[in-house]
Order: structure tokens, then sequence, then C-alpha cells
């Protein structure tokens, strides 16, 4: 268990603006000026509140969260999760939106990186390892160059974005796993 789980997913601006952009994060009858980034609609909770009762971690607010256009129409959301992946949320937005959602992961001890995809009819993931030479050569020189630009959350979880951004790294899918018996079944009850 991970005290932080960095989280990133690209997705299509109808996804960001109809499912995660949230002006109601608390009540369906409180409204706020300003929206936050939450799963309520994704599962069909009125509160993010609601979400953490019924599945687990939900997004943690205190370092805020983000959400910009990436490229090829295609944005990018990033925020971090209390403990654990908040998997009922990446489970259900890959079934609802298939190909149009990349779900990646990563807790702040950076082991390796979780990307979540549909493909083949069925959820999958892949992993990428962080414990190799190339990633500590590159973390060591991104921190280098941009350590007057970097605040203590984003210590860890920029450059293992921008790490991820090389096409040439070797993924290794995760064969023949249930995501809830893995993510979410052994962590029930542990808050």
């Amino acid at each position: 268990m991970a005290n932080y789980v960095s989280n990133k997913i690209i997705c299509t601006k109808e996804i960001l603006e109809d499912f995660f952009i949230d002006y109601y994060p608390f009540s369906t009858k409180e409204k706020y000026n300003k929206p936050y980034i939450t799963f309520n609609k994704i599962v069909g909770v009125d509160s993010i509140s609601d979400y953490e009762d019924k599945f687990g971690t939900s997004i943690y607010y205190g370092w805020g969260f983000t959400y910009n256009l990436v490229e090829d129409g295609l944005y990018e959301i990033k925020f971090a999760t209390k403990w654990f992946y908040p998997i009922i949320a990446i489970i259900k937005s890959l079934e609802k939106f298939k190909n149009d959602i990349k779900w990646y992961a990563v807790e702040d001890n950076m082991i390796y990186v979780s990307k979540f995809t549909y493909n083949n009819n069925e959820i999958c993931e892949e992993v990428l390892s962080l414990e190799n030479e190339e990633f500590y050569k590159f973390d060591e020189q991104y921190h280098n160059s941009n350590s007057d630009n970097i605040d203590d959350f984003d210590n860890g979880e920029v450059c293992v974005w921008e790490y991820i951004k090389n096409k040439q790294l070797k993924w290794v899918r995760v064969e023949n796993i249930n995501l809830k018996d893995k993510y979410y079944e052994k962590y029930s009850g542990n808050y």
C-alpha cells in the first residue's frame, strides 16, 4: 500500500466534460463555481463521499488536479488518490468508453506504472517497471534540469509521466488477472 497513487487519464474532450468535470461534487443540490474532477458520474453516485463509502479511495484534492489538451484533440487529466488505485472507477470508465480512454497509475514508491486499456473486448493491465538503470538515469537528468520548477508532490510523478512518453518502452501485459481481486477486494476494510 502506497501513501499516494498518481493517476493520469488520456481521454476525449466529451468524456472529460461529460463524466469527469463535476460542478456538483459534494451534493447534486449544491453547484460550485469551479468544477472538481470526480468519479461520481462514471459510477452513478451523488457525491465524493458516496464514492469513497462504496468503493474505497477517492481523489485526494490536497494537491489539486489538472486537465489539459495534449494532442490530437485528447485531454490529459492528472490527480492523486490516497493509498490505493481507484480500481472501480478505472473498470467502469473502461467498460463505458472502451478505446476512447487510457488510465495510468503509479504508487509513490515508483516501482512500476500500470496502464489500463480496453483491448479485444476486455480490460487489460500492462505494467512498466521503473526499477532499471534507464529510468534512474532519466530521473536524475530530469530532476537536475527541472529542480527549480518541481514541488514536493511533482517530485516523482511528473518525471514518470515524461518518461512514459517514450514509445519504445517495454510494457508487459498482466495475464489472467481479476482487477477487483488484485486492487479492490484485498483492500476492502483497510481504510
